[in-house]
């Protein structure tokens, strides 16, 4: 991705870094700019989620699909999927600083975000509490919220830290084997690497798939071959997925997960995000696994 900052204002004069914030770098190891004011663009859901809690939230004037928390977001236009943008909705939204996970796309959608010469931050893509800290780090910087930043920082370490710490003495061979999957159609499994695998290991999980490396599609004969315990799925929108219909897939039939009936289902984006509120996701999965 290239990548600029400029910033639109009279006469292009581009705008000076203030003395201490040249040393935050975003995740395309570009300096982060401090912008106390201005329009945002937030492309992500941990993204949006900060800005919020770093009380710029009143900023933001569009979104992704999946930022979704808090509820003010809802009122916002959507520009779809971060890695699906429209060029169309991304060219209808006057912004003055874009923020967004370093995984946007399509390519021809970042290179016309390049084209409008609008200040454009990164944030890297990073399943752990350094990452979170970071991602913290690299917002508060650019909306201009340093010293809020400091302070939501440290509430999330011991949030983390107190979350992990319930199960952390349980060696990996007594904990159950679990199992995330994003979507049951084509059995999409999370391996390492992913926000799912960290959350099902921080809260005392053993995940099956933690030998591959971000998602994998697995068949039926390889998840009864590694035979999970605790089947982790999200809400379907319906009131679901239930254990009777998930248990009866041939997937998962004779599996240790149907005979306990030990299916758990999470809050979405809490399983696909990594932000401040995934301390909170942990510790619920952790006082399902060990009630």
């Amino acid at each position: 991705m290239q990548r600029r900052h400029f910033l639109a204002a009279a006469g292009g004069v581009l705008f000076a870094p203030r003395a201490g914030f040249a040393d935050v770098l975003d995740a395309s190891n570009q300096p982060v700019l401090p912008r106390a004011t201005g329009r945002i663009i937030s492309l992500g859901p941990d993204i949006s989620e900060i800005i919020f809690a770093l009380g710029a939230g009143g900023r933001v004037v569009a979104r992704d699909q999946s930022s979704t928390f808090p509820a003010a977001l809802a009122d916002l236009p959507s520009l779809g999927q971060r890695r699906a943008l429209s060029p169309e909705g991304v060219m209808s939204v006057a912004a003055d600083l874009i923020i967004a996970a370093e995984d946007i796309g399509p390519v021809d959608v970042v290179e016309l975000l390049a084209q409008r010469f609008i200040p454009f931050v990164t944030v890297p893509r990073d399943f752990s509490l350094a990452g979170i800290l970071r991602k913290v780090q690299i917002i508060a910087a650019a909306v201009d919220r340093v010293t809020a930043g400091e302070a939501l920082s440290r509430e999330i370490a011991a949030d983390y830290a107190a979350a992990e710490a319930l199960s952390a003495g349980i060696p990996l061979e007594a904990r159950p084997r679990t199992v995330f999957f994003h979507g049951l159609l084509r059995f999409s499994a999370a391996g390492r690497n992913t926000a799912a695998g960290e959350i099902m290991r921080a809260a005392g999980g053993n995940n099956v798939f933690a030998d591959h490396e971000g998602y994998l599609q697995a068949s039926p004969e390889l998840i009864l071959e590694r035979d999970p315990e605790v089947v982790i799925l999200m809400p379907d929108g319906h009131g679901g997925p239930l254990a009777a219909d998930v248990f009866a897939m041939p997937a998962f039939q004779a599996s240790a997960a149907a005979r306990n009936n030990a299916l758990v289902v999470l809050e979405d984006n809490l399983m696909i995000g990594f932000g401040p509120r995934t301390a909170g996701q942990i510790r619920r999965l952790a006082q399902v696994l060990y009630p």
